[in-house]
């Protein structure tokens, strides 16, 4: 179990490290092993690791080759031996084992069409430097969390809510109907949380966002 936590600020306003970093700390018990972060400009991104696979070379987070990509990433990919064997001949592996970087390979090959191909449980991540657009994607059962706050322009986004509350510059107002949801079912109904201003990506969709528009929600795989 990992964590993983984000801020695309936009507008030109840097996200402090020390905002990421404290987010990040609110997912230490998801993953005591490790912590890595990357901020760049008005975006930044963190994760915090418990080591399964590639213990030694697994540090997150983890660029493309030519340094334009990166990538943290909360689950596990069963297939990923396989797929780095058919991704090898096209892409340059900085890692041995890291299922986080056949990831990455997998969506450079493929694109959005890169997450049928994984058999797995995932939460991901992925910044483009060059375009400036930040994507997000979610298993098709939804086992690993992975929720979303759109506030003044910009879009956060955590594997638990805790450390979406650790950000500055945003607010939270209970639900009334989350908590109605609590009370009756020991749980809130998606799409709503026990916030009105955080929803979680639901299972098998892809999100994207870049410098300028709203965020672009898709379903990539149907029962």
């Amino acid at each position: 179990m990992c964590g993983i936590a984000g801020w695309y600020r936009r507008g030109g306003k840097p996200v402090p490290q020390h905002a990421l970093v404290a987010a990040c700390d609110r997912l230490r018990h998801r993953g005591p092993d490790d912590a890595g972060y990357l901020t760049d400009g008005d975006f930044g991104f963190g994760m915090r690791r418990l080591s399964i696979i590639d213990v030694e070379g697994g540090h997150q987070p983890i660029f493309s080759p030519d340094g334009r990509h990166a990538i943290v990433f909360n689950g596990e990919i069963y297939n990923h031996p396989e797929l780095r064997r058919e991704l090898e001949g096209g892409y340059e592996f900085q890692t041995d084992h890291s299922d986080t970087e056949t990831i990455l390979a997998a969506w450079l090959r493929w694109g959005d069409d890169a997450w049928t191909r994984l058999e797995g449980m995932y939460a991901v991540a992925i910044w483009d430097k060059l375009e400036r657009s930040l994507v997000l994607a979610r298993d098709p059962i939804g086992i690993k969390p992975l929720f979303v706050t759109e506030q003044k322009r910009g879009l956060a986004f955590a594997s638990e809510i805790e450390a979406l509350r650790g950000l500055p510059e945003h607010r939270f107002e209970i639900e009334g109907n989350g908590v109605d949801d609590f009370f009756r079912f020991g749980h809130t109904l998606p799409p709503r949380t026990i916030f009105k201003q955080v929803r979680p990506l639901e299972p098998a969709h892809v999100l994207r966002i870049g410098p300028k528009g709203a965020a672009q929600i898709r379903r990539f795989w149907t029962p």
